[in-house]
């Protein structure tokens, strides 16, 4: 398991940097056939950091023996919400995303005091840096993105920063994870389904 994790990472931040490359092809998929509907270069991005995501609740279940689906009790009202199927102009979402992403690099600042070396940490802080243009680059008004100001990120960790058990810290930080690779997940369906219209 843990090669698997480490090639997928691997793979997935080389894909990263290369779309960061001055010259890379900005659309599609190099060898797509004409006609074939092709994959923007923030979609493919999105979709390499929920692959890695993904393999989050093996590697929780691996270390607690216990079902996911327990981290659903810890989440936070502050853990940023997902786009809705409809009802949301492309605009919104993406501007929804953007700043969802921000938010979940504040949280992920408690799961790196637990877990410094846990794979969707690193993915998470190497893809960030290059998601967050690529959403302002399909936006209209990218100035209306705003990350959370100091003060904002005091309020965030506030309830992580209290002493608690050792238990407890571990099954928070997994919670993050958790519930940020729900966000991954909802995303790419709300990316792909705003850049078929």
């Amino acid at each position: 398991m843990i090669s698997k994790l480490n090639l997928l990472l691997c793979t997935a931040v080389l894909a990263a940097l290369l779309l960061c490359t001055p010259g890379a092809p900005v659309h599609g998929l190099e060898g797509e056939e004409e006609g074939e509907v092709k994959t923007s270069d923030l979609l493919k991005t999105w979709k390499a950091l929920a692959d890695v995501a993904h393999l989050h609740k093996a590697q929780f279940e691996d270390e607690f023996k216990q079902d996911a689906i327990i981290l659903e009790s810890f989440k936070s009202p502050s853990f940023p919400v997902k786009c809705p199927e409809s009802n949301l102009s492309k605009e919104a979402c993406f501007q929804r995303l953007a700043e969802g992403l921000m938010v979940y690099m504040v949280f992920l600042k408690h799961v790196e005091k637990e877990y410094p070396n846990n794979s969707l940490l690193s993915a998470a802080k190497s893809y960030s840096k290059v998601l967050i243009p690529l959403i302002k680059e399909h936006m209209t008004h990218s100035d209306q993105v705003t990350a959370p100001t100091s003060n904002q990120e005091e309020q965030l960790l506030k309830d992580y920063d209290k002493p608690a058990d050792v238990f407890y810290r571990k099954m928070a930080a997994h919670g993050i994870l958790h519930h940020l690779r729900k966000f991954l997940a909802d995303g790419k369906r709300a990316i792909h389904k705003r850049e078929k219209v």
